[in-house]
């Protein structure tokens, strides 16, 4: 299982050049000696005059809270090696908006870990699921203990953190069990470095030994697949000609290391540079000798401008076709060949791995699915299991992608929050806490845990939510069930609410009807009988759903469009017909149809059977404006009914003669004749009885699948496909049933 990094990245954004986010090693002095590190020297090597003072790193902490760095990442060696770490971390984070710190968490007191309670993401190094792994990649009896001492001291204090898991050769055989170790020290984990560079120094004995320790390439990928932080694969990425990072700068080789970049680095000497992983000496500066706003604003700019692209390089990796699906950059080649523009050969093997990997994954951790024309991605970290999703999604199910797509991404282990500390939080209520982040929507479904937050997923959603990554709790979902709605989360209507808002449509609490090619919407609360009327026409109609329609405005005509979000009566279709007409349900001794010409009366019905996200003025405003034209176009009609009699052919009055539907669906066309049709008020009885919940899936399944929610509950659990019947529609403006 392996976990992909969070990054907050739109393509479509354009921000000013800015140093936000500063990379700083304290120090390359370690007390571990592992096998793979590429930049650690022994605990006593380094001349500690060499490094920065204290002093030093107060005045840059100034200087780079002026220029409009917000976030630290400190690193080493190890940094907890200094004896002024304290004093170096409050400055460097004292007015910070965040941190990250990476350590091997073996150094970690309970001062140290008290003073970690500051909100930031703490990565703890793991290397080994047992002492004799471990201390044998560190080279140090005594490491694994120290790392769960250091834990310990962590959670006692109450600082949350990540551990970073580094496969190697050596430890690859107990992957497994480092997944498991990881998940029990800490909720949030991830796949660290899963290959490694060699060393700047090019030190021979330490570089073969890190040629040794690499994985396969093909392992690589099986462990951490690398999919591009803008959502998309390696092959939809090259479509675009300026997502090639080189085609930006043209010629200029680093311009969009540099100039398209919010990042800088300092090393441990004051060296500063773009990129944490150019050693290269002739591309760094001194901030003994220059400020930072002379390196940031002038230095670093000539370089961009200076260096371009080799021969060497336009006649290899420029041309190759593998380019798209390839890792290589000129920091990578430097460590490699001591040259800016050479091939590397392993990031060739991984390429073609990588290209072949991408070939299955579009088969095993892809699906697509469409819905009132619009067509849902659904991306898996972990493959799809066949069938793998509910009964109710089959007929959505597509074979490729239409015009219009919105992407929803699945991950199987939460992400560190504590890099989004500074999130406004919009709404709290179980089952969601939302928060806004710069352009992005934090959505947290929470369980009802009073001591610690229960987190039972994370939710990022792009502001028009037309993209999500979704980060579960743990892998039960993927493995055990099946996926009853394509967010997993209570609602996919959060999602579906916004984007059809953007594209002249709603979601309306109701059920829906195709008779006589003809669209009919009946809208009323829960309890209203929505799921009722439909066992009374079924057999005339064709059944679009029970609990949840799409309203959509297509050209000059509204239409209505099936969805999978039923209630009682789990039939559902991937239909859509126009609407000709709304029935406002109500209860009654008596079946009659009543026009209703006020719109004022009709809006207001509307608005509160409309399915409402978390409500901005924007989704209302656009809401208001569809529902007006709604209310103005479709003929609107009070459905006063009952259980029993002729409430078919009094919708006769508005459809006309209910002789069959040439759309009919072969179950439809096995119905009963019309003198049958009518349901008596025993037998609806008898069909609304409780029964037992079917259990999908084989023996395993059976046994571990915990029971649905009782109708109505909004409680989240990851390890159902759907937590009730009726799932919450609601956000920030609750409907008025829920």
């Amino acid at each position: 299982m392996s976990v992909s990094s969070f990054c907050l990245y739109d393509p479509s954004r354009t921000l000013p050049r800015l140093p936000r986010e500063g990379w700083i090693d304290l120090t390359y002095r370690c007390n571990f000696h592992c096998r793979h590190c590429w930049v650690s020297l022994p605990a006593h090597s380094q001349p500690r005059e060499e490094e920065l003072s204290l002093a030093e790193y107060c005045r840059i902490a100034e200087e780079a809270r002026r220029l409009g760095c917000t976030h630290w990442s400190l690193s080493g060696g190890e940094p907890l090696l200094r004896p002024d770490f304290d004093e170096i971390f409050a400055c460097l984070t004292g007015k910070a908006i965040s941190y990250t710190l990476n350590t091997n968490g073996s150094l970690i007191t309970p001062a140290i870990a008290k003073l970690l309670t500051r909100r930031g993401s703490k990565l703890i190094a793991l290397y080994g699921a047992d002492a004799q792994v471990q201390d044998h990649i560190t080279r140090t009896p005594g490491s694994f203990e120290a790392l769960l001492r250091g834990c310990h001291y962590l959670r006692e204090a109450g600082a949350g953190f990540t551990i970073q898991i580094i496969p190697m050769r050596d430890n690859y055989h107990q992957l497994d069990q480092m997944y498991a170790l990881a998940a029990s020290l800490s909720p949030s984990w991830r796949i660290g470095a899963s290959w490694l560079y060699l060393t700047a120094a090019r030190h021979p004995a330490r570089n073969q030994e890190i040629i040794r320790q690499r994985l396969d390439a093909a392992a690589v990928n099986i462990i951490d697949p690398v999919r591009p932080h803008t959502g998309l694969t390696a092959k939809e990425d090259a479509d675009d000609p300026s997502s090639v990072a080189c085609a930006k700068g043209g010629s200029r080789m680093l311009w969009p290391c540099i100039m398209e970049s919010q990042q800088f680095h300092i090393d441990a000497c004051g060296g500063m540079s773009f990129c944490s992983t150019i050693k290269d000496p002739a591309l760094r500066f001194s901030v003994r000798e220059y400020s930072l706003a002379q390196i940031w604003d002038e230095l670093l700019p000539a370089l961009a401008h200076k260096i371009t692209e080799p021969d060497e390089y336009l006649q290899t990796c420029a041309v190759c076709t593998l380019r798209p699906y390839c890792s290589w950059c000129p920091a990578y080649a430097w460590l490699e060949n001591g040259r800016l523009s050479a091939p590397v050969p392993y990031l060739c093997e991984m390429a073609r791995e990588r290209k072949k990997y991408e070939e299955e994954w579009f088969i095993n951790n892809r699906r697509y699915f469409q819905i009132a024309g619009i067509t849902v991605q659904v991306d898996s970290d972990i493959p799809f299991a066949e069938p793998g999703f509910e009964e109710c999604l089959k007929d959505f199910r597509v074979d490729e992608p239409g015009d219009d797509l919105i992407r929803i991404h699945h991950h199987y282990a939460l992400p560190d929050l504590s890099r989004f500390a500074d999130a406004e939080l919009v709404y709290h209520k179980i089952p969601w806490a939302i928060y806004r982040f710069g352009d992005y929507w934090i959505y947290q479904a929470i369980g009802r845990k009073k001591k610690a937050p229960d987190i039972k997923a994370v939710a990022f959603f792009n502001d028009s939510h037309t993209r999500v990554d979704i980060y579960h709790r743990d892998d039960y979902l993927i493995r055990n069930c099946k996926f009853g709605s394509l967010t997993a989360l209570p609602s996919d209507h959060i999602m579906l609410a916004r984007v059809l808002a953007d594209r002249q449509g709603c979601v309306m609490h109701s059920s829906g009807m195709i008779m006589n090619g003809r669209g009919l919407l009946f809208v009323g609360p829960s309890g209203a009988g929505k799921s009722t009327v439909v066992k009374l026409l079924r057999e005339h109609a064709r059944v679009l759903c029970d609990d949840r329609i799409i309203v959509r405005l297509q050209g000059e005509q509204f239409h209505i469009h099936g969805t999978w979000s039923h209630g009682e009566i789990p039939e559902v279709a991937n239909a859509q017909a126009p609407l000709s007409a709304i029935f406002l349900l109500k209860k009654a001794r008596k079946n009659r149809i009543i026009p209703v010409t006020d719109r004022r009366e009709i809006l207001h019905a509307f608005l509160l059977r409309v399915v409402r996200p978390l409500a901005s003025v924007e989704w209302l405003d656009k809401t208001l404006t569809i529902l007006t034209a709604l209310a103005r176009q479709v003929p609107v009609y009070q459905l006063h009914f009952t259980r029993e009699g002729n409430l078919a052919q009094v919708l006769e009055e508005v459809v006309g003669p209910l002789s069959g539907d040439p759309a009919a669906t072969p179950a439809e066309k096995r119905a009963s004749p019309r003198a049958k049709t009518t349901p008596t008020a025993d037998a609806l009885a008898a069909s609304e009885k409780p029964s037992a919940a079917p259990v999908t899936g084989g023996p395993s399944m059976q046994k571990r699948r915990t029971p649905p929610a009782a109708k109505g509950s909004s409680t989240y659990d990851s390890r159902r496909t759907r937590t009730a019947a009726n799932p919450p529609s609601t956000l920030a403006l609750p409907d008025a049933e829920s």
